[in-house]
């Protein structure tokens, strides 16, 4: 392997990009699939090349964004859907659980804060909105916050 192409100049060669688009999590098999004659002692040394390292890191980064991407598209539930299920769990009778009230309790538990933490937050939320423009209510409701005064700072 030559060091100075990639270490020093941070490019890599042809045969550790090949290393880097084979690995899928296993350095051993990535060195293998990119053709080097020595795997298990290569895998670890193309691991220690800071440039090798980096490109692994930043295609970890790109994996682990687009499977959440496919996941956040297969997820086709929202807040009223878990909401619905919890207070569903929370009322199944102890006939059909052996007697055993666990879920339900943790629901009830569950189903508790969410209220509590909304009631709370209305709470703090009331007073400020009573001194509050038409204008700033409708600032707040579409950015999460009330517009900043003058000389303020996020």
């Amino acid at each position: 392997m030559n060091r100075k192409t990639s270490a020093a100049s941070g490019t890599l060669t042809p045969k550790q990009l090949k290393f880097v688009a084979a690995w899928q999590g296993d350095v051993v098999a990535a060195a293998r699939a990119a053709g080097y004659r020595k795997p298990e002692s290569m895998a670890y040394k193309l691991m220690d090349d800071p440039a090798v390292a980096n490109e692994i890191r930043r295609k970890q980064r790109i994996m682990t964004e687009e499977s959440a991407k496919r996941l956040a598209g297969q997820l086709n539930f929202d807040r009223a859907h878990v909401l619905n299920r919890l207070w569903e769990i929370a009322q199944i009778p102890p006939g059909k659980t052996n007697k055993n009230l666990g879920a339900q309790v943790k629901a009830a538990q569950a189903l508790a804060a969410v209220f509590d933490n909304e009631l709370k937050y209305i709470a703090e939320l009331l007073p400020q909105i009573q001194t509050k423009t038409a204008d700033e209510i409708q600032f707040f409701i579409r950015n999460g916050h009330f517009p900043l005064q003058s000389g303020e700072s996020q």
